[in-house]
């Protein structure tokens, strides 16, 4: 019986662990069958970032990425029901607060599966709710196609000044939240 209490917990502990790292898609078909940079940084292909222009979560207006160019952006792709995305959320408005005034812009961008009003309603609770103080749009399938599919979430692209797509950030964890506030210091310098 302590044997059988052992394992339970040590399994329950494992699934904790492993869901504050990072939240596969859940729309499974676009998931890739093999997950190959997870929870890690990387530098990407140094790119135009694809433009796009996206609903605003409360239908207040449209977001469009070229109307930040001259700024550095981030743009957060996350889902309500990803655990690693809500412990991430703080962090970015942590970051938006301190260097919005030196030129740092985030765009939080939903990819939770939106078919009726209620799906919208709940992601605008969620927005409240996580006191996100920068915009918030839906994804749609062009701009999620024109980011690699985004397979896993939490995945943050940094852009800089000019419009380049940078780096790369999937997952979440206190290391990779200091590694990306450096790379954002360093392109505001």
């Amino acid at each position: 019986m302590v044997i059988i209490k052992r394992v339970t917990r040590l399994i329950l502990a494992l699934i904790v662990i492993l869901s504050l790292c990072n939240c596969g898609t859940k729309d499974k078909e676009k998931a890739p069958e093999k997950e190959t940079e997870t929870k890690a940084e990387k530098k990407a292909e140094v790119k135009q970032a694809p433009d796009f222009t996206l609903k605003k979560v409360f239908n207040d207006g449209n977001v469009t990425l070229s109307e930040y160019k001259g700024k550095v952006v981030i743009l957060d792709f996350w889902a309500t029901w990803c655990p690693p995305c809500r412990a991430s959320i703080p962090n970015m408005n942590r970051l938006y607060d301190k260097y919005k005034a030196e030129g740092l812009q985030i765009i939080g961008i939903s990819v939770d599966n939106i078919q009726t009003p209620q799906d919208e309603e709940k992601v605008q609770q969620f927005v409240k709710q996580y006191a996100m103080q920068y915009p918030v749009v839906f994804v749609d399938p062009t701009a999620r196609s024109s980011y690699g599919g985004i397979p896993s979430i939490p995945t943050v692209f940094i852009i800089d000044r000019e419009g380049n797509a940078i780096s790369i950030v999937s997952g979440y964890s206190p290391e990779l939240e200091e590694k990306m506030e450096q790379t954002i210091k360093g392109l505001l310098k």
